[in-house]
């Protein structure tokens, strides 16, 4: 087993056996930290998928503010609260219906959704790539040669892109896909030839991605839908605690 693989499995049994601890402990400090674990831990798969974004925004939103919030909540009310749950007939076996039917509606995504390496064909590690400008079809006998000749290189600067003198050039794919490596700026470009040209693609961070599906695709509407859920609730959350302070005075 390598290394990595290790890891992995360390953080995922980590996940599930916080997970485990939140809902079965009793004590309710004990379960918002073994919380705590649980996010930390999905933070640690959200890495080996490459969400880097989302990586982060685990840690600085749910550890590091909702979570932290909660305690606050928790320690400041403990002892002052006091609350009797009682189960009537019957809740107890349709909580265990819609538990089990989010379980196998869980289980269909896993084995249906298709199996995600995080590899090229090659083998090498799988990239995000967001397209810059387009480039003429004459350019290919530069590229053929591995190499970067003055005028490609004026392209790029008139495009805003600046490459360094260690720039090397690698072909991918015969006659329709090339890499360019600049080695002084840590910079990648993918040269990749269509029928209008040859396009100029290069290495984006997952953030971008997530930005332009939100903004720019299919998930501004429910983005838009869940901020205003959210304003809702936090609308709603001030109006009853205003209503319970005003029955104390």
């Amino acid at each position: 087993m390598e290394l990595k693989e290790l890891i992995f499995y360390v953080f995922a049994l980590s996940a599930v056996g916080s997970a485990v601890v939140v809902v079965t402990i009793r004590n309710i400090v004990h379960a918002a930290f073994s919380l705590m674990v649980t996010l930390f831990s999905v933070a640690g798969l959200y890495v080996f998928l490459q969400a880097d974004f989302l990586a982060a925004t685990q840690v600085i939103v749910y550890v590091g503010g909702i979570l932290v919030l909660i305690l606050f909540g928790v320690m400041m009310t403990s002892g002052r609260l006091e609350m009797t749950v009682h189960l009537e007939r019957g809740q107890l076996f349709w909580g265990g219906v819609v538990s089990l039917l989010i379980l196998l509606l869980l289980l269909a995504v896993v084995t249906t959704t298709p199996t995600w390496k995080g590899l090229e064909d090659d083998g090498t590690p799988l990239r995000f790539w967001r397209e810059l400008f387009s480039i003429g079809l004459g350019f290919q006998d530069d590229l053929d040669d591995s190499t970067i000749s003055e005028d490609l290189q004026q392209t790029f600067e008139n495009n805003g892109i600046s490459l360094s003198q260690n720039v090397t050039v690698s072909i991918e794919a015969e006659g329709s896909k090339w890499l360019i490596t600049d080695e002084d700026n840590k910079q990648t470009y993918s040269v990749r030839r269509k029928e209008s040209g040859l396009r100029i693609w290069r290495v984006a961070g997952t953030t971008h991605q997530i930005g332009e599906m939100i903004l720019n695709g299919k998930f501004l509407l429910p983005f838009e839908v869940v901020s205003i859920l959210l304003l809702v609730a936090l609308i709603g959350a001030a109006l009853i605690s205003r209503e319970e302070v005003k029955e104390e005075a």
